[in-house]
């Protein structure tokens, strides 16, 4: 076998290429638009600036786009070698987030807006003789496909005629907002899924296919869905291009995905993790599958204005005192992320504290219940009376640490699932405001 220099001048591809190459598209476009007179346009998740020489002058005004990593490019941006810079970020999500947690000013952080042609474009509606439901992306635990596999064969047990088709190629990148867990084949999970379940219609899997193609297929009532809750969907591609098509979503409320119009949002609370234990997962997808039907969930019909103020450049020196106080208040656990470890940094006090504020800003507004489980020691197969109310999952670990233990305090119910000597613990933690009840279940047959 010989070994072969690549061409120096053709970078590698991220995993995220595609969805890059389109955003500096639209990043571009949109500024011309809008801010005529701009400086650099600099995408600071973007590589290959790097090996084709294209990296911003330090004399230029620059205009920083962040994108999905943008808490890596926090850590690092005390290399940057800039003097004028605005930034700027594709979600009002991640504004706030620079807003209320690093502490940048509204002023020195802008939201590029989201044009879509069409108007008007109806939810869907589970009341239809069919639906097809179209998923785009990447395959990985972080985009939630099981639950998505999970929700059409139970919307199906409820006889309605719903189709799914994804497209898209497997990958193992890990949601490490929620830290490290045993790593399982995505390919394996779905083939299990898939050939374990009867189905009305099984849901058909067509692979990667260029940029956009998937929208031209045929459909009679299609509709995008997407359940992510990657800590990197800051924008969405897909769901744009279905928009500019024509087509309705159903989405995650997070990151994102909470600014694009024509969109059915789906609360955090309401989707299945793929680590979570089964019943909690099955749960979550039986009071999804009764929202859909019901049409009870939020829709976001386009009309919402973006915040498409003009903001004023930075001395990148004032950038750098905010962002350096930011950074020090998780040294040196940190230095795990610059590693390519932050599954373990949020593993970490400082980090699970990080991210739950992470969570908190993605997500928006949480259930007032909250169930306490120890995963790590209870039966495999667990039979368990329906909850109706929506609720979050809190894990016994966690509350190790005192960030995740103030949390408490924020649910009016907490329900405690197989804790009984823990109780008065828990009690003491959270105080009289908070409702505490032993969750009862069976070892199912």
């Amino acid at each position: 076998m010989t070994i072969r220099k690549v061409n120096p001048q053709l970078p590698p591809q991220d995993v995220c290429q595609v969805s890059f190459n389109w955003l500096i598209e639209y990043a571009n476009d949109w500024f011309r638009k809008n801010v005529p007179d701009h400086g650099s346009i600099w995408f600071a998740d973007e590589c290959s600036y790097l090996l084709k020489d294209k990296f911003p002058d330090a004399n230029q005004s620059v205009e920083i786009i962040l994108t999905g990593s943008f808490l890596l490019r926090i850590f690092e941006m005390k290399y940057w070698n800039f003097n004028k810079v605005r930034l700027w970020t594709f979600s009002s999500k991640v504004r706030d987030f620079f807003i209320h947690y690093v502490g940048i000013e509204e002023k020195y952080i802008g939201l590029i807006g989201r044009s879509i042609s069409k108007n008007n474009i109806a939810s869907a509606n589970f009341q239809d003789p069919v639906i097809n439901l179209v998923y785009a992306g990447r395959l990985s635990p972080a985009k939630n496909i099981t639950t998505l596999l999970k929700l059409t064969h139970q919307l199906q047990d409820h006889g309605l005629n719903v189709t799914l088709d994804i497209y898209g190629d497997y990958n193992l990148l890990p949601n490490e907002a929620f830290g490290r867990y045993t790593p399982i084949p995505i390919r394996q999970l779905i083939d299990e899924l898939i050939y374990s379940r009867k189905w009305t219609t099984v849901p058909k899997f067509h692979g990667t296919v260029p940029q956009g193609q998937w929208i031209q297929h045929e459909y009679k009532n299609p509709v995008f869905i997407s359940l992510s809750t990657s800590m990197y969907e800051d924008f969405g591609t897909a769901c744009h291009i279905a928009a500019q098509a024509g087509w309705p979503s159903i989405l995650s409320h997070w990151g994102g995905h909470h600014d694009a119009p024509f969109s059915t949002q789906i609360p955090f609370h309401y989707i299945a993790q793929p680590f979570e234990p089964e019943f909690i997962q099955s749960l979550k997808i039986r009071q999804l599958a009764t929202g859909l039907i019901s049409g009870s969930f939020i829709y976001n019909d386009g009309n919402s204005k973006m915040n498409n103020e003009i903001i004023s450049y930075t001395d990148f020196s004032f950038l750098f005192e905010k962002i350096s106080k930011f950074s020090s208040r998780y040294y040196p656990e940190f230095l795990l992320c610059l590693r390519d470890k932050m599954d373990s940094f949020a593993d970490t006090k400082k980090g699970a504290a990080l991210f739950q504020k992470y969570i908190n800003i993605f997500r928006g507004e949480s259930p007032s219940t909250a169930i306490i489980i120890n995963d790590l020691k209870m039966a495999k197969e667990i039979d368990i009376q329906d909850i109706n109310t929506p609720f979050d999952v809190i894990y016994l670990r966690n509350l190790l640490n005192p960030y995740l233990q103030s949390e408490l305090s924020n649910y009016k119910r907490l329900l405690l699932f197989d804790l009984e000597s823990e109780f008065e613990i828990i009690k003491n933690l959270v105080g009289r405001s908070v409702s505490l009840e032993h969750l009862n279940h069976k070892v199912a047959k």
